[in-house]
């Protein structure tokens, strides 16, 4: 039978002999002598090492674990611990663990809290044990795919960023390389972008499961101390109220209210935005940052945190969250948008795609992006403002063209003709470092515009300038359309689509609908 080991040291020690379960007690010494492969309970089997019992088995193999406890499956993770035994032993003796009736030369099992370290610590282990035959094959089979880059992501919060800013190497890019036409390591890993996605997922899930693992064991490590304190602290309690009851009505002290505590606890925060003074406007918003339809956490365009004014334990899961890898925005680029879709940035122009094919439009992954801005008049004000003129150009604005090699002047909006592989000419508008096809004709369902701006073509009232026009640009990368002057001076200033804010190196260039 097993003795209540919740049993205070203090009350042992009065009662003038403590039995020490596996071991005898020693009068000179006043400790108790542990039988073979037994000892005395560390710190963090708190109770037990108040009791100064042994109480601590000390397995050796798993052999051993088995034979003595005569349990098939038992195990001795750890060479020193009680063994393994399961969660159906662990609850045992009120969470205590099983053990055998010999007290010496028997075994004990491992109880609740030890058991849950041991089961996550190998779930945790065996998952990632086997998580590389899942992402390395995946990482293989994505190895011809890549993306076109329509937005920058030099400022996302990522995995990427981060261990960049660590090395200071922090980009300065501003939203340059979304049509640059130079092959440079960024354009290398577009070309194996949803490899480089699926290995930075691979890395982040590593880190999140250890990451995981760490802080369950600590909070539950933590519960159980508190749980102890709080037993301790309710024996003082009854204790005093035992005290104050024999004194009778003298006693002035009400030990069992200590009072409201004052003040508020801290919330464990996280700001993942970094966000900038909103009173501040910078014209970044329209290339880098600013309103996004459907990303919330991503308005400051930094992947630093802003620095919180507590401390909580969850803090590093939370910035783990808000780093997790993005998904490229499309598959356009690497080989396949090479050699199969026409889409990929060195594509030479007489095999550029036109549109109209839902197999290469699949891979575009606009059905990834169902939400737009149009509905936004605040931000289609500033758009407006910003293009037409009535918001100022900063330094920092001409610098940025002046980097893109994209002035404002008509030198870089000319035509070129192309002969088709029918006998046909089609005309192709270079407009800064973008290619607007010219296709004579009005758009129809066919073209497979974004029902909003659609309705706006259909109206021949343009989004941005409320104004009419007589031709109207397609932005491939996107299907919104605009008219074509705005569409013009968007391209030329290298900016990417103000409804969905992906980028379009490529539009199609129509008529506007018959009245």
């Amino acid at each position: 039978m097993h003795p209540g080991w919740l049993i205070p040291l203090a009350v042992a020690c009065v009662q003038g002999s403590i039995n020490c379960e596996h071991g005898t007690y020693n009068e000179k010494t006043q400790r108790c002598d542990c039988f073979e492969h037994w000892a005395t309970a560390g710190v963090t089997d708190t109770v037990d090492f108040l009791e100064g019992v042994c109480e601590q088995y000390r397995c050796q193999s798993d052999q051993e674990c088995q034979r003595i406890l005569n349990i098939d499956y038992a195990t001795c993770p750890i060479k020193g611990w009680n063994c393994y035994c399961g969660w159906g032993w662990a609850f045992k003796y009120g969470g205590h663990g099983w053990e055998t009736d010999q007290k010496k030369g028997g075994g004990e099992c491992m109880g609740v809290m030890y058991t849950f370290s041991v089961w996550a610590t190998e779930g945790v282990s065996s998952i990632l044990a086997s998580a590389w035959m899942t992402f390395l094959p995946l990482a293989l089979l994505c190895l011809p795919f890549g993306k076109k880059r329509s937005m920058c992501d030099h400022r996302r919060p990522s995995l990427w960023n981060w261990i960049r800013r660590l090395g200071g190497c922090r980009s300065e890019c501003r939203g340059e390389c979304v049509m640059s036409t130079i092959y440079t390591s960024d354009s290398f890993l577009d070309d194996i972008a949803w490899t480089a996605y699926v290995l930075d997922l691979a890395l982040w899930f590593y880190i999140f499961m250890s990451l995981v693992l760490i802080i369950v064991l600590f909070i539950w490590s933590v519960a159980m101390w508190v749980a102890i304190i709080a037993v301790l602290a309710a024996t003082a309690i009854a204790g005093c109220c035992a005290g104050c009851g024999d004194a009778g009505d003298g006693c002035a002290i009400d030990c069992c209210n200590p009072g409201d505590v004052g003040g508020g606890v801290d919330c464990c925060c996280f700001c993942p935005h970094g966000a900038a003074d909103p009173g501040v406007f910078n014209h970044d918003a329209f290339y880098v940052y600013g309103t996004y339809p459907s990303e919330p956490c991503w308005c400051g365009g930094t992947t630093e945190p802003a620095r919180c004014s507590c401390c909580c334990c969850l803090q590093p899961l939370a910035w783990l969250i808000f780093v997790f890898p993005a998904m490229p925005e499309n598959a356009w680029g690497g080989l396949v948008g090479y050699l199969c879709f026409g889409t990929h940035m060195l594509t030479p122009t007489e095999r550029l795609y036109r549109g109209g094919n839902g197999f290469v439009e699949f891979f575009r992954m606009g059905w990834r992006r169902p939400n737009d801005l149009h509905s936004n008049e605040a931000w289609r004000t500033q758009v407006r403002d910003f293009l037409l003129g009535e918001s100022p150009m900063t330094d920092e604005d001409l610098a940025r063209q002046h980097a893109l090699g994209r002035a404002f002047s008509g030198r870089n909006y000319h035509q070129i003709e192309q002969n088709l592989s029918d006998g046909h000419e089609q005309e192709i508008i270079l407009v800064g470092r973008a290619r607007a096809i010219k296709i004579d004709r009005p758009f129809d369902d066919s073209d497979g515009c974004v029902p909003s701006s659609y309705e706006d073509y259909a109206e021949n009232k343009c989004w941005i300038c409320m104004s009419s026009n007589v031709e109207w640009d397609l932005w491939l990368s996107c299907h919104h359309l605009f008219c074509s002057s705005c569409s013009t001076t968007m391209l030329q200033r290298g900016m990417p689509c103000p409804l969905c804010r992906v980028a379009s190196s490529v539009v199609k260039r129509g008529q506007a609908v018959q009245q």
